[in-house]
C-alpha cells in the first residue's frame, strides 16, 4: 500500500510539472447543466464540452451556448487564443472529433425536429457534406427527444475517427416508447453506413464526461 501512494504522489508531481493551464473566454456563455439517466442512477453534468486536437497540437471544443447555437472553437497550440469559431444555426454539438490536419467531423443534434446529423468540415473551417443519420425508416422507427433542458435525459452519444472512418454512437428513443442506441459509421468521403439502427438500451449506461 505504502508503495502504492508513494508511485502515485511521485505520478502525480511528475504530470502536475507538465501541465500549463489556459483560460479561454467563450464568445458566448454556455448551455446551462444537463440531467441524464443511466442504468441504476442519474447524474448532472454542469456543461457539455467536446474536446479534440489536430496533429499541430491546436486544440477544438464543441459545445452548445445559451442561445442553443452549436460551435467549434479552434484554441491554438499552448496558447488562450482562437483562432477560428465554427457556428451551427439551429443545431446542438454531440460529439466532436478532429483529424490530424485539422479538419473533423461534428455530431449535430436538431432538437426541435429530434432528428440528428453528421458534418465533416475542412481545415479552413467550410463544410464539406452534412448527412442525414436516418432513424425513421427502419423496423423501430426512433428519434432524439429533447429535455426541458436541452439535454438527451437519457443516455448519451460519442463520436471518433480511425482509419478513414468516423465513428457515431448515441442512444436514441423509439417512437413505441423504448430506450436504445444506434451506431453509424462515415467515411470520409460521406458514405454512411447503419451498422444498427436500434439496439437494446445498451446507451443507457453509456456516459461521457
Amino acid at each position: 500500500m505504502f508503495l502504492q501512494i508513494l508511485f502515485f504522489t511521485l505520478s502525480y508531481a511528475l504530470l502536475k510539472e507538465k501541465i500549463t493551464p489556459y483560460e479561454v473566454t467563450l464568445p458566448v456563455n454556455l448551455l446551462g447543466g444537463e440531467y441524464t439517466f443511466r442504468i441504476y442512477t442519474q447524474v448532472t453534468f454542469s456543461v457539455r464540452l467536446y474536446p479534440s486536437s489536430d496533429a499541430k497540437n491546436n486544440y477544438y471544443i464543441g459545445y452548445t451556448d445559451t442561445n442553443g447555437l452549436g460551435t467549434v472553437i479552434k484554441v491554438k497550440a499552448k496558447t488562450n487564443t482562437i483562432m477560428r469559431t465554427d457556428t451551427f444555426t439551429g443545431y446542438s454539438v454531440r460529439g466532436l472529433t478532429v483529424k490530424d490536419d485539422g479538419s473533423y467531423g461534428v455530431f449535430l443534434w436538431d432538437t426541435k425536429t429530434s432528428l440528428i446529423y453528421f458534418r465533416k468540415i475542412d481545415a479552413a473551417g467550410k463544410e464539406v457534406y452534412t448527412k442525414n443519420l436516418d432513424l425513421r425508416t427502419q423496423t423501430y422507427p426512433s428519434s432524439i427527444v429533447a429535455g426541458s433542458d436541452k439535454g438527451f435525459g437519457v443516455g448519451d452519444s460519442r463520436l471518433n475517427y480511425g482509419n478513414g472512418t468516423f465513428h457515431l454512437y448515441t442512444h436514441i428513443h423509439s417512437d413505441n416508447g423504448h430506450e436504445g442506441d444506434a451506431l453509424f459509421t462515415i467515411k470520409d468521403d460521406g458514405t454512411v453506413t447503419k451498422i444498427w439502427g436500434w439496439g437494446c438500451s445498451h446507451m443507457l449506461s453509456g456516459l461521457q464526461g
